[in-house]
């Protein structure tokens, strides 16, 4: 039986490399060492992967909330064939690859290079991508982004010096932690 099994995922494998895919693993810039060390360990079952390099900055923000990752590219041969795969736009995602193991060897891990934004540069390039889907100008994306920056005091000065701007953060009342916002 172990045989049949074994013939299967070669199958399988041989399958997914001949489709030309290529998967990578994002993972906060602290876990970097152990990574290539140890290789990548589940977290809950599964090891969360993807394949497209122009949604890196998306997944480290929107999957892992991080602003300073490192992106591993994976070895067909260290993966299980059984690659489950889920749209997750709410996340600003295209797709989003799971793989039931418990570990991905060193081996079949190659590191591939560090990303360390600084939290609001990320916040901003994510802000006008997610708006230039939408088609909207530069010129209407940085009109919204200056009315979202409003919204943090810290993002708002961080803008204001990098840009030479003088925006005004929104002066928001302290709410009651007693009140109940449903009433």
């Amino acid at each position: 039986m172990q045989n049949a099994e074994q013939n299967e995922q070669l199958t399988n494998t041989k399958k997914l490399k001949e489709m030309n895919v290529t998967y990578y693993h994002i993972s906060k810039f602290e876990n970097k060492d152990s990574i290539i060390k140890n290789g990548i360990i589940a977290n809950e079952g599964d090891i969360l992967l993807c394949t497209n390099p122009q949604q890196f900055q998306v997944f480290a923000a929107n999957l892992i909330f991080t602003n300073e990752y490192s992106i591993f590219e994976i070895d067909m041969n260290g993966i299980t064939p059984d690659v489950s795969s889920e749209e997750v736009y709410e996340a600003g995602l295209e797709v989003i690859h799971y793989v039931n193991q418990d570990n991905i060897a060193p081996k079949f891990i190659c590191h591939i290079k560090d990303e360390l934004w600084n939290k609001w540069e990320l916040k901003e390039y994510l802000f006008r991508l997610n708006l230039a889907k939408d088609s909207f100008s530069y010129e209407q994306i940085t009109s919204m982004l200056k009315q979202a920056i409003r919204l943090s005091e810290e993002w708002c000065n961080y803008y204001n010096e990098k840009n030479g701007t003088n925006i005004v953060p929104l002066s928001l009342p302290e709410r009651d932690p007693n009140t109940n916002l449903n009433n």
